[in-house]
């Protein structure tokens, strides 16, 4: 969790400050090693962050494409 808010934190003062993220959902998943995990939306694409960020993607009329999000 504390890498994902420092991510999170970095992004929002770094050059992409005028992106617009929102949380989608956050949890953790429990084995060994607590792992947290969140899918954040940023400006209109879906993105899943646990130990590194991961664009997510759908397909789509037989193509793999980006996945959108609303953004508030």
């Amino acid at each position: 969790m504390f890498k994902q808010t420092i991510f999170l934190f970095l992004l929002g003062c770094s050059g992409l400050a005028s992106s617009e993220i929102n949380l989608i959902e956050s949890s953790s998943i429990k084995s060994s090693l607590k792992t947290f995990v969140s899918t954040v939306c940023i400006d209109g694409y879906k993105f899943v962050i646990a130990d590194g960020t991961v664009q997510f993607f759908i397909k789509e009329k037989d193509k793999i494409v980006p996945a959108k999000c609303e953004t508030k």
